[in-house]
């Protein structure tokens, strides 16, 4: 998405920016998630899986999800899934906008979330700890080859080429796709975190078969509509 965020930017926004100023958002994402995984680890092992209670704190959200409490690691993959959202509104302003909500606001809710996942699927299966924490990896990285085709679908469908002498996309339709992009990114992403916030529940001390909150499950669903 760079390439298309700063053809965007100095099209739309703000010409002076310069294309090594790029290097911040990979940077702060990077930094923000290394950050956030090391404290996220550290929250759920002191506070475990569940450690907001919506009834108290938030009304709105005990309407939305109907249960008394929200999933530690489903609020910060609403944090991420929010970023993509509120990059369609900062990348109509300022570029220091889109480094907030696309690099720092992202990273932090994927650290967090990351590490909550890696660590309640590793407690299913005790002795394949590192064969599934490393599906859980290459899940991660494999996310690219689905995304970047559909990045490509939702703003250069025609396959535009970049201007031969900035580098840069300035074919006006292409540039109006971008914001709009980011909404439905944003879409597909919830989505998908709903459906695996849904699957996903701790291992208890005894089993049969792997337990799932039916309660929050059906209001989750409910939820969507």
């Amino acid at each position: 998405m760079v390439p298309y965020i700063l053809s965007y930017i100095k099209a739309r926004v703000d010409p002076s920016v310069q294309s090594q100023s790029t290097v911040w958002l990979s940077a702060l994402a990077l930094a923000s998630q290394g950050l956030s995984m090391a404290l996220g680890g550290l929250v759920y092992q002191k506070a475990g899986f569940r450690v907001v209670n919506a009834e108290e704190h938030n009304p709105f959200l005990t309407l939305y999800f109907s249960s008394s409490y929200i999933e530690f690691c489903e609020v910060f993959h609403l944090l991420f899934s929010g970023s993509v959202f509120l990059t369609n509104i900062t990348i109509q302003r300022t570029y220091i906008g889109v480094i907030i909500t696309y690099s720092v606001l992202m990273g932090l809710g994927l650290g967090f979330a990351y590490s909550v996942v890696m660590g309640v699927a590793a407690k299913w299966f005790p002795k394949r700890r590192f064969l599934i924490v490393g599906l859980v990896v290459g899940g991660f990285g494999l996310g690219a080859l689905v995304f970047t085709p559909i990045q490509t679908a939702l703003i250069n469908p025609n396959n535009t080429p970049v201007n031969p002498k900035t580098k840069l996309f300035d074919d006006p339709e292409l540039l109006d796709r971008i914001p709009r992009a980011f909404l439905i990114l944003g879409g597909i992403l919830i989505s998908g975190q709903i459906v695996g916030f849904v699957l996903m529940s701790e291992k208890k001390q005894k089993v049969n078969k792997q337990s799932i909150d039916f309660f929050v499950v059906s209001n989750l669903i409910l939820s969507l509509f």
